[in-house]
């Protein structure tokens, strides 16, 4: 939306059915099967014109759903709305621009991303889970923080 007029930016995400709208919706036009509940939590953008965007799923946005909700990352153009596939081929989908905790990175439970950070060439995001996310579960929720590289979403 442009801050100065409120109008919606009508070249930003022609990838979910409806062109030219300004506004891109997950729906199962542009992932792998965004077809339950999908929540957005937090949003970062690079200075590069990269925009990440972070929550939780019901849905298989990278992948097989692994837990009831599956935290994710989406890496999109911010000027377009495009998804950036070179970005998270870590989670049984390559070439989506989507990194969803799923069973193929070791997340089995529900696990819900509601911060995101950059540092420059790393992003920081943090949420809780009552899986095990590389460790053992200590109790109903445990916190996390998950690092990973900003440009393929590779969790070192």
């Amino acid at each position: 939306m442009n801050a100065t007029t409120g109008v919606f930016d009508n070249t930003f995400d022609d990838n979910d059915d409806i062109t030219n709208d300004g506004i891109l919706q997950f729906n199962a036009s542009n992932s792998n099967s965004a077809t339950g509940g999908d929540q957005v939590e937090a949003l970062v953008l690079d200075g590069s014109g990269n925009l990440f965007v972070a929550g939780y799923t019901s849905s298989s946005l990278g992948g097989t759903n692994a837990g009831l909700q599956d935290g994710f990352i989406a890496k999109l153009n911010a000027t377009t709305g495009v998804f950036d596939n070179t970005f998270g081929d870590n989670d049984d989908i390559t070439n989506d621009g989507i990194l969803q905790f799923n069973a193929s990175n070791s997340a089995g439970g529900n696990d819900y991303i509601t911060a995101l950070v950059l540092d420059g060439s790393n992003l920081f995001a943090g949420g809780y889970t009552d899986g095990s996310l590389g460790g053992t579960n200590a109790g109903g929720r445990d916190g996390f923080i998950l690092q990973c590289d900003d440009t393929t979403g590779v969790i070192p």
